[in-house]
């Protein structure tokens, strides 16, 4: 530890898929890299190059290669396993190092990466600047990220001198290694944490596209999931949006007892049918939202009552968004329902709509909310319906 903060080395591996590097990237964050396979020589100012080592059948470095060679010429206590092609941002650096810093028990981290064009991921390998690196990174979200299915781990971070033995036909590729880590992390008794909400991880985006959802079965079982929030914040951070006579009572409804585990930041709307009054409004309730997840209210508010089974809906990890069941008058409206979405019934993790920019501009409530839903279904993001019906409108 130096200065305070944990230090982490980059475990990195270059393979047949992994034809361009991002050691200059890595530098400009003031990562310590051991590198491992064919890299270009002189990669990586802060690198040591182990390219004896020996492969798999698909020529990836063996992953006990790479553990054993990051114990002996580490220079960090924590290994963050990656591969050539992975451009981790600053934020979630930081993020990793105080998560560390205030829990530095064994454990396993680990997140999915998002997914930009070969475009946008040359730009950003070309500049070497950490700070010029983040604007870039959130331009790039913004205009066509798309975040990895459920499956695809892209990093891991796990401490030094802790995980032996894998069999050798595993690479060291996280496509390979990372099932084999999360199960030897979970019989040492270690929390395995989804930790994709601290920050982004940038990789260029495959060919054929996104890749598909996947079945519960494929996904990495992990303890729990961590988020991007400081220690303390609220869970939840309603958004109301209200005329201006209706909001003292709405607030009150919604806060009938302090120390509750959300927020709630209102703004008031003369004419919610004026064009785009009400997402306007959600979105600058937003810049002061303090939650890890989003709920965007108009006038219905739901039964407090419910808010417990909505969380329990969280606790998966690869849930990005939960949509609810409603009725307009005698009409039930499913929360698989893909076009009419009822403010109220969608809940969003706050880190889609920092990548959003906030909700979309739109005539209507109703129909920010469906371009949000759609956009953010379209990058990538997990959608749980939950049947039941909060709202009777």
């Amino acid at each position: 530890m130096k200065g305070g903060e944990v230090d982490l080395t980059v475990c990195a591996t270059c393979g047949p898929a992994a034809a361009q590097v991002a050691t200059a990237h890595w530098d400009a964050l003031g990562l310590d890299q051991v590198l491992f396979g064919e890299w270009p020589i002189g990669s990586g100012l802060r690198a040591r190059l182990l390219p004896d080592v020996n492969t798999t059948q698909d020529d990836w470095p063996c992953l006990e290669d790479v553990l054993q060679g990051s114990s002996l010429h580490a220079a960090g206590d924590w290994l963050l396993l990656l591969d050539g092609d992975a451009l981790p941002s600053w934020a979630l650096i930081t993020s990793l190092r105080r998560v560390l810093a205030t829990t530095p028990r064994p454990q396993l981290l680990f997140g999915r990466a998002w997914r930009v064009t070969a475009q946008h991921w040359q730009a950003l390998l070309g500049r070497s600047a950490a700070a010029a690196n983040e604007t870039m990174i959130g331009e790039a979200l913004r205009d066509d990220g798309t975040l990895d299915s459920p499956a695809d781990a892209s990093w891991f971070l796990f401490p030094r001198h802790a995980l032996f033995g894998a069999p050798p036909e595993i690479a060291a590729s996280t496509e390979k290694a990372g099932r084999w880590l999360a199960k030897r992390a979970a019989v040492a008794g270690w929390p395995v944490l989804d930790a994709t909400a601290l920050g982004p991880l940038i990789r260029p985006r495959r060919p054929g596209g996104q890749s598909s959802q996947t079945s519960p079965a494929e996904r990495i079982h992990c303890t729990a999931a961590l988020v991007s929030q400081p220690s303390g914040a609220p869970r939840i951070s309603f958004l109301l949006a209200a005329g201006l006579d209706q909001l003292p009572g709405l607030v009150d409804l919604l806060s009938p007892a302090p120390s509750l585990p959300w927020d709630v930041i209102s703004r008031p709307v003369e004419d919610r049918h004026s064009p785009d009054a009400v997402s306007s409004a959600w979105t600058s309730a937003f810049a002061e939202a303090r939650g890890d997840l989003i709920w965007p209210l108009l006038e219905a508010i739901p039964p407090l009552a419910s808010i417990e089974t909505l969380l329990r809906c969280f606790e998966a990890p690869w849930v990005d968004l939960v949509t609810t069941a409603f009725r307009i008058g005698g009409l039930s409206i499913p929360a698989t329902d893909p076009t009419r979405r009822w403010p109220g019934t969608v809940v969003v993790r706050r880190e889609w709509l920092d990548m959003l920019g906030g909700f979309p501009l739109a005539s209507t409530a109703s129909e920010s909310l469906s371009l949000l839903r759609r956009s953010c279904l379209a990058r990538g993001a997990t959608l749980h319906p939950l049947p039941i019906e909060l709202f009777a409108v």
